[in-house]
């Protein structure tokens, strides 16, 4: 038998590993078990969860080092300073808060939080100004028929840019 690693085994492994880390309860178990190990840790992916378990890892001795096929770290969390004013491109608005680990971190950065309420939200044009309810409307027309139209393609085997091909069917 061949005792060289494999890509197989290695992708194994790492899943198998991922998977004792993904949980925050298993989590913890899985650092203690961590602390009597010895070697590096490689983390695949510099987003929130793999700098997370990074940052766990390092505060239970480990070495580690994490591996991020982007040019830059924070997976989903990105801000473009390419305005005159920051803006969230992706991760910008927290689901629950109830054991949230994001939450020890939003206070101990001194970031508040803004409770959002589904029913009352005013919706804004590119001229800052509040959408009509007719032009909403017609907003989420549009959003239904492309849901629509790429499930339909994708139902049929097709990819969902061919669901629309077809400008004039959305004007």
């Amino acid at each position: 038998m061949d005792s060289r690693a494999t890509r197989r085994a290695a992708l194994a492994g790492g899943a198998a590993a991922l998977t004792g880390l993904a949980g925050c309860s298993g989590a913890r178990s899985a650092l203690r078990d961590l602390r009597d190990a010895t070697g590096n840790v490689l983390v695949v992916g510099g987003g929130i969860a793999g700098l997370a378990a990074a940052h766990r890892l390092a505060d239970a001795g480990r070495s580690v080092t994490v591996f991020e096929a982007r040019d830059r770290l924070g997976g989903r969390i990105q801000t473009s300073r390419s305005w005159d004013l920051p803006v969230d491109l992706g991760a910008s608005w927290l689901h629950g808060v109830a054991g949230n680990p994001l939450v020890p971190l939003l206070e101990t950065a001194g970031l508040a939080r803004q409770p959002t309420d589904y029913y009352d939200s005013v919706f804004y044009g590119v001229d800052g100004a509040p959408l009509s309810d007719r032009t909403l409307d017609r907003t989420y027309d549009y959003f239904r028929a492309v849901r629509t139209a790429t499930h339909r393609a994708r139902d049929r085997g097709r990819t969902t840019r061919s669901g629309l091909v077809s400008p004039a069917r959305w004007t």
